[in-house]
């Protein structure tokens, strides 16, 4: 779902008659909503960072098999998940261990690298908050419903099915340790341009891109 503006956000199966799908989106780049320092930068590193698909969202209806994917820019990793990943590297067993997302109906905009637990609404639900799946994370992922998957990428991902939530405006979400709560500092934080939902007949995938580039 690439093209070369960048990443198309929002693209929704949404009527099926006669076996022809219609297929609704924005093809604006996320790119085109940078503001020009960015969207101009001549660093190579930054450019190839500004273009890929950091988080995706899948939704899938168990009666009828159509899927909704929302794919958006990446995600802020914060000074705190810095400090994760640096341990990381170094062979070290790191200071905190991040496992769960949790979904958010509100949160900083833009969320910043020093944004953390009390910024953001956890949706009032316990199935909000998942751990995330085994295996992860992975470099390179191997399912193939995430699009921003790499070489380079760290993938996290996390699995609701049709029998979790309903969910509804989720627009926001973090990555924390297990049981964090209040005060917590974050992995990861994100704020998806347009709002979603999750119905009772629908399961749900969201990946969290991280992209290493080197320094």
């Amino acid at each position: 779902m690439n093209d070369n503006l960048g990443v198309k956000e929002n693209v929704v199966v949404v009527t099926e008659k006669n076996g022809v799908k219609k297929v609704v989106g924005e093809k604006k780049s996320f790119r085109d909503r940078l503001p020009n320092f960015l969207r101009n930068v001549s660093d190579p590193k930054l450019a190839e960072a500004f273009h890929k698909i950091g988080v995706i969202v899948v939704l899938e209806n168990q009666l009828t098999g159509r899927k909704q994917v929302i794919e958006g820019p990446p995600n802020i990793v914060t000074t705190v998940g810095n400090h994760y990943y640096a341990e990381l590297a170094a062979g070290q067993v790191p200071t905190l261990t991040f496992a769960n997302i949790s979904l958010c109906t509100a949160g900083p905009n833009p969320v910043l690298v020093t944004s953390a637990w009390n910024d953001f609404t956890v949706y009032g639900d316990v199935d909000a908050v998942r751990a995330k799946t085994a295996t992860y994370p992975k470099c390179p992922d191997v399912d193939a419903d995430n699009t921003g998957l790499g070489a380079t990428v760290t993938s996290w991902k996390f699995e609701w099915t049709a029998a979790d939530g309903p969910f509804v405006a989720i627009q926001w979400f973090l990555i924390a340790e297990a049981g964090a709560g209040a005060g917590a500092t974050i992995l990861s934080g994100y704020r998806w341009a347009v709002a979603w939902d999750k119905d009772a007949a629908t399961s749900c995938k969201v990946f969290v891109n991280h992209t290493f580039l080197g320094a």
